[in-house]
């Protein structure tokens, strides 16, 4: 991750968001948040500063790498269904290492 973002919390998708479970990182120097997804993929959105003030009860991992096994594949599978449900949903292409490579497998059906 680029050393301009600092990771504030986890979001966790429920019925009814509009998007899928991420991590925010917020830019040191502006408003700009990077929303990295579980397949390590992103997009950039704006935080209020409201809600990255009041985060500080978030105990998860800044990264998918560093969270078990099991809740990376759930979420996984949750953004694959997500994307096959939304296909007008579009990241990009996140800088750091696919934590995909690392999985030996995903069972994505």
């Amino acid at each position: 991750m680029n050393s301009n973002y600092k990771y504030v919390y986890t979001f966790f998708h429920v019925s009814g968001s509009i998007l899928p479970s991420h991590k925010v990182f917020k830019n040191l120097t502006d408003n700009q948040a990077k929303l990295v997804f579980a397949d390590n993929s992103c997009m950039y959105a704006v935080v209020s500063d409201w809600i990255s003030n009041n985060r500080h009860l978030d105990t998860r991992k800044s990264t998918w790498k560093e969270e078990s096994e099991l809740f990376l594949l759930n979420e996984l599978k949750a953004l694959a269904l997500y994307r096959a449900r939304n296909p007008s949903f579009k990241t990009e292409k996140n800088q750091l290492d696919s934590i995909v490579e690392d999985l030996d497998f995903i069972a994505l059906s």
